[in-house]
């Protein structure tokens, strides 16, 4: 099960069928993976941002977190060895037009978590 950090977290998730089914499906992926791999739950952190929010945490001008093509996810329950393999398995899966999936990652003033970007099934 895909489990968003808190009440936003978790109506975000539930909509994004209707803004990115493929994201989705790379999140049940992970999920199931890290359950199967490592007995550990996934827990999402950051599905979207409105623009504001997006300049005020100090993210990329056009975040895809803005346009329902990026997640967050918790990783501090995740050893060194475990986040690398994660991060592995979602570069895997090619949804960026050659581009990495994945990477796990600190932004200034944040913590340490895995970022996916996922392309909507219509773009390239």
């Amino acid at each position: 099960m895909i489990t968003g950090k808190d009440a936003r977290v978790q109506g975000e998730l539930d909509q994004l069928p209707l803004h990115n089914a493929r994201l989705v499906k790379v999140l049940t992926m992970v999920t199931l993976y890290c359950e199967l791999e490592f007995k550990k739950d996934v827990v999402v952190t950051c599905v979207r941002r409105t623009p504001e929010e997006n300049a005020a945490q100090g993210g990329i001008p056009n975040s895809p977190h803005t346009v329902w093509n990026a997640a967050d996810l918790r990783s501090s329950t995740f050893s060194s060895t475990e986040i690398q393999k994660v991060v592995t398995f979602l570069n895997c899966l090619t949804y960026r037009a050659g581009k990495n999936t994945a990477m796990a990652h600190q932004v200034p003033g944040g913590v340490m978590h895995f970022h996916i970007q996922c392309l909507k099934e219509n773009e390239k």
